[in-house]
């Protein structure tokens, strides 16, 4: 989450965000269960603990980034403690999801979980999450320089630069 809030910190999150941190926060909870073997709600609740933090009076840093990217500005009536309402609920679903029906064995239940959410999947998701995030950042300055032309600056002006600062 906080990659999210520093990558894009005056981005809204949209619902292909949502829908890959929903999942994250599911297949976190997974590993949890499934391969370390933890028992009880603890894993469960610390997974899904990302959101607006009301509590959290903090404008600046990594809390205060991911307080404003789940911040709702469109009104009151579209609140929940502060939260975008379709980020709780997606991840009020997610959570629901790893609970079994009753009579249901637990391991039963999170082994068809995971069958519904594979992994490979998700990594999948994740990856192109990550390409979008690293297309989304403006080429660094080196580079620019290195391909011969800043951005906002002629062909022309770049090499004049490089050769002042003694590049060329």
């Amino acid at each position: 989450m906080a990659l999210s809030a520093t990558v894009a910190p005056t981005a809204s999150i949209t619902p292909a965000w949502m829908a890959t941190a929903g999942e994250l926060m599911l297949q976190a909870s997974l590993e949890q269960y499934i391969i370390y073997g933890v028992q009880g709600p603890g894993a469960l609740t610390e997974a899904f603990a990302w959101g607006y933090d009301a509590l959290e009076n903090v404008a600046e840093g990594e809390q205060g980034s991911i307080n404003a990217m789940f911040w709702d500005e469109s009104g009151e009536e579209n609140l929940v403690a502060g939260e975008v309402e379709a980020w709780t609920s997606l991840r009020e679903d997610h959570m629901r999801a790893l609970i079994p029906d009753p009579g249901v064995d637990l391991a039963t239940h999170l082994a068809d979980v995971s069958t519904r959410f594979p992994l490979d999947g998700f990594e999948d998701k994740i990856l192109n999450f990550l390409q979008a995030s690293l297309a989304s950042q403006p080429v660094p300055i080196l580079t620019q320089l290195e391909l011969g032309k800043l951005e906002g600056m002629s062909r022309e002006k770049t090499e004049a630069l490089k050769r002042r600062v003694g590049i060329s």
